[in-house]
């Protein structure tokens, strides 16, 4: 009876921890939300300034997308977007600043694209943009399919800022794509070979840093 209520102790103890460290992770999560929507709002009124919505020409939409520590913040890439739409003369409202946090691209559903989407679907805006390619899907056919079909068939440009692509070059834009989002593809490809690589060489050096029971953890030699 003792073991089984220390048992039972037990799971309580592993099932409270999980509980408590989801609260705490979904509270980091919810700050770091919201102060990156503060941080979007200051950089917003700051290139406001530059160029008010009145003097603007066109209306644009931005999406930015942020997954590992490795890549451009959101706010950064935010930066860079409103940056190339104030040297265009395109006005980006706060509002229509959309993001996803800690999102791969292979997810289908994103809060902040989907509403990026509506938006496209409105036709509150004239001009979407991209801080790249590789901001939008991982596969391919994703990418060319949305650009093609939610904003090139609506009327809308895109344009990815890095990338140097603008749908405004109608003779070119549709190769351009092509070419980076295959290569985006190839790069996440290589990247998860090579994740897997290291994967396999840490086991491998794991098992053969274990001792053999023969070598070191019983003499078979009779003792002299």
């Amino acid at each position: 009876m003792l073991f089984g209520f220390v048992g039972l102790l037990g799971v309580w103890a592993h099932t409270e921890g999980t509980r408590s460290r989801t609260k705490v992770s979904n509270g980091e999560q919810q700050a770091k939300l919201e102060r990156t929507k503060a941080e979007i709002a200051c950089i917003a009124a700051e290139y406001h300034v530059l160029l008010p919505r009145e003097k603007a020409q066109l209306i644009g939409v931005a999406y930015a997308r942020y997954s590992t520590k490795h890549q451009d913040s959101v706010e950064d890439q935010v930066r860079v977007m409103l940056e190339d739409a104030v040297r265009t003369y395109v006005f980006i409202p706060l509002d229509q600043n959309f993001f996803d946090l800690g999102v791969r691209g292979y997810s289908r559903r994103r809060e902040g694209l989907d509403a990026r989407k509506a938006c496209l679907t409105r036709k509150s805006a004239q001009v979407a943009f991209f801080i790249a390619t590789s901001r939008l899907y991982r596969k391919m056919y994703q990418s060319v399919r949305f650009v093609e079909e939610e904003i090139v068939e609506r009327g809308i440009r895109a344009v990815f800022v890095k990338n140097g692509i603008d749908t405004a070059d109608a003779k070119r834009w549709k190769m351009f794509l092509h070419m980076q989002a295959m290569q985006d593809e190839a790069v996440v490809g290589m990247y998860a070979d090579n994740i897997r690589e290291s994967n396999i060489s840490s086991s491998s050096g794991a098992m053969s840093s274990v001792p053999s029971l023969t070598a070191t953890g019983a003499n078979t030699s009779a003792p002299r």
